[in-house]
């Protein structure tokens, strides 16, 4: 009598739990997912993922919901072009996922002629594609990077230089976030971006960054890999004539000179413009 009477309270228990479970279940089922797209060029792939989302997931346990799952899913569709910047979950069953593409912004060079591949890299650092020409996605040309040295990555990885270089790709990195802050925006100002590393056993040969405005005028800077926030500032301030250079009596440029010539920025500082076109160390200014 005493294990029929346990037998039925288990029983009980057991049928309670699998109800209880099945209702809350039935309450927590995702029935609002919500997906907000920020893209320029991947309107297609924004809209199958919007649709895997929904497949896999509406109707489904908000409990067992996984943001990692997302990810991947967003990666996946998109082919690393998009990613996920906010995720939350509203109890009982709301979801809401922000997703942006990732603009490509630099195309680094590798190889020559005919063989010449260009790595295009995210503003985080994600190699996007591998690709022979410099066309972006969104259209027109990709900032190109000539100089560096680098082993040929997969599509996904970090991009990465030799560890020798390394101190001038952190310098690019202030360039662009600089750019962007006081220009608005990158590839519409810059059309390349050349590093020449120190020659050894030369008396005077320093590291440059040759800085190719798409107004015309070269921005040459010596030394980039120091103290080149306040190299790349001094030297935009002088594009946009809101400062001076300091060399052959100072003054501010024309509009004429923002079209050719070149604006230098010495280790030191000191910021000349000549109305040559420096290309290396023999064709400086004099630092005066």
């Amino acid at each position: 009598m005493l294990r029929s009477k346990k037998f039925v309270i288990v029983y009980a228990v057991v049928v309670f739990l699998i109800v209880f479970l099945i209702a809350f279940n039935s309450v927590c089922s995702i029935s609002q997912f919500e997906v907000t797209f920020e893209v320029q060029s991947m309107a297609g792939q924004a809209k199958s993922i919007q649709d895997r989302l929904e497949d896999e997931y509406r109707g489904k346990s908000y409990l067992f919901f996984k943001e990692a799952d997302v990810t991947a899913i967003v990666a996946e569709e998109s082919g690393g072009y998009m990613e996920v910047t906010s995720f939350s979950k509203r109890f009982p069953n709301k979801v809401n996922v922000s997703v942006r593409e990732k603009p490509e912004t630099f195309a680094f060079s590798l190889g020559s002629g005919e063989e010449i591949r260009y790595v295009v890299v995210a503003d985080d650092g994600t190699v996007l594609a591998v690709r022979d020409s410099l066309a972006s996605n969104v259209g027109g040309s990709n900032v190109e990077i000539l100089g560096f040295d680098f082993a040929l990555p997969a599509v996904g990885d970090v991009f990465a230089v030799s560890e020798s270089q390394a101190p001038a790709y952190a310098s690019l990195q202030t360039v662009f976030s600089v750019v962007q802050e006081k220009l608005g925006s990158f590839r519409d100002n810059i059309v390349s971006i050349e590093y020449t590393a120190a020659l050894s056993g030369i008396e005077y040969s320093p590291s440059l960054f040759k800085i190719q405005t798409r107004e015309g005028v070269r921005i040459v800077i010596l030394m980039p890999e120091t103290d080149m926030d306040t190299k790349i500032r001094a030297a935009i301030d002088v594009y946009q004539g809101t400062g001076d250079y300091t060399t052959a009596g100072g003054g501010t440029i024309s509009d004429e000179d923002r079209t050719r010539g070149s604006i230098v920025v010495y280790a030191s500082g000191t910021v000349a413009y000549t109305e040559r076109e420096v290309d290396g160390v023999e064709d400086l200014p004099q630092n005066t």
